[in-house]
């Protein structure tokens, strides 16, 4: 059947089929870089801002703690002042750092985990303002208070926002194995359809070329005994293509 094709079908129809595979393969190669892609955005544009947002409150938090010891170590109100307002600011900034960090969270393990960091906080600003108002009348309690429940809600709320550190970096470890995994996959599958395309462009040509020349170099030979006044040569027509037609021209 492919013999009876004309060959100038017989090429458009190889042709396209190449032109197919190599839009198989492109097309193949753009679904799977767009899953790296996707990937490496969730780690770029998700997961790290957010990582970057819990070290943020993290340098509030130290901030806090650093002015609360000048606090108790000084004696000049105006400097005591002064690092009240410290401690002040560096709340304001880390209810903006939680406000954006939980309106950028998808439901799931870090909404939960905002929300540990939040009932931590709210225990640690509750310590906080007590031990402010103690550092105003009684140094001494003060720093007993701050060693007693001061300092472990400080803990506590570190650790809160280290947890979510952590699960964030376990997300950003995933993307990169699963990029990795997508890249591995992807090269090893494209390698194969670029040897697959190869040889069947190959044999494809092959074929093409073997079943013109054969019935070309019949038609000469026909021909040549023809031209020297041999008729008694068998002429076989076996395919309607245009090397066909000519044989068929030579036996009528």
């Amino acid at each position: 059947m492919f013999n009876n094709l004309k060959i100038s079908t017989r090429l458009t129809l190889a042709f396209t089929i190449v032109v197919l595979i190599t839009l198989i393969i492109s097309t193949f190669s753009n679904m799977r870089m767009g899953l790296m892609n996707q990937n490496t955005n969730k780690i770029v544009v998700d997961l790290y801002p957010k990582t970057e947002l819990a070290r943020g409150i993290i340098s509030n938090v130290n901030q806090i703690s650093l002015s609360v010891r000048n606090s108790l170590l000084f004696v000049d109100n105006k400097m005591i002042e002064s690092e009240i307002g410290h401690i002040r600011e560096s709340q304001k900034k880390t209810d903006e750092l939680i406000k954006k960090l939980e309106s950028e969270s998808e439901p799931g393990r870090g909404k939960e985990l905002i929300a540990n960091i939040l009932a931590s906080r709210q225990r640690f600003d509750l310590s906080l303002d007590k031990l402010i108002e103690l550092s105003k009348r009684d140094g001494a309690a003060a720093t007993n208070y701050m060693i007693s429940e001061f300092r472990p809600a400080n803990v506590a709320y570190m650790n809160s926002i280290d947890e979510l550190i952590g699960y964030q970096g376990e997300l950003m470890r995933q993307g990169g194995t699963a990029s990795v995994e997508s890249y591995t996959f992807s090269r090893n599958l494209l390698f194969a359809l670029t040897v697959l395309a190869a040889i069947l462009s190959a044999v494809l040509g092959f074929s093409i070329i073997r079943s013109i020349i054969r019935s070309l170099h019949r038609a000469v030979e026909l021909a040549s005994a023809v031209s020297q006044g041999d008729l008694t040569q068998r002429i076989e027509v076996k395919s309607r293509d245009e090397t066909g037609q000519l044989l068929q021209a030579l036996k009528d």
